[in-house]
């Protein structure tokens, strides 16, 4: 039986494109959102709420998603939670062999995607209908 809110976790460090992710993700009538504004709170975020997904940015001050997705990967009750990586930064080798190992959910490009793509890819992770 499919939950009826699914907890979603946006660690994203600007402030614009935070109101524009929850602008966009609060149209759906079954996500929570909650917001963290570096891998640390992030992580802080993670533990005390268990989210169903995160949207991770990769480029933050005092941690990293890079970082902070090695961290969940390390604790039992976090390391299933999919992660979707949401950068500017686009894929090189350092970026591929971080993340080749945890193997995220998706990794968009901020700049080539859309916010319905962002939505979709939320509700395909997560096995949500629309």
């Amino acid at each position: 039986m499919p939950k009826s809110i699914y907890k979603i976790l946006i660690v994203e460090d600007e402030k614009i494109m935070q109101d524009i992710l929850l602008d966009r993700l609060s149209a759906e009538k079954n996500f929570q959102l909650l917001i963290a504004n570096n891998g640390q709170e992030g992580l802080e975020a993670a533990v005390k709420n268990a989210p169903d997904i995160i949207l991770l940015d990769i480029k933050m001050p005092v941690m990293d998603g890079i970082t902070m997705m090695k961290a969940l990967k390390k604790q039992d009750q976090l390391k299933t939670i999919p992660i979707i990586f949401l950068t500017n930064l686009d894929v090189d080798e350092d970026i591929l062999k971080a993340i080749s190992d945890e193997k995220p959910a998706y990794y968009l490009i901020k700049a080539k995607t859309n916010l319905e793509d962002i939505a979709q890819k939320i509700r395909e992770t997560l096995s949500i209908s629309k």
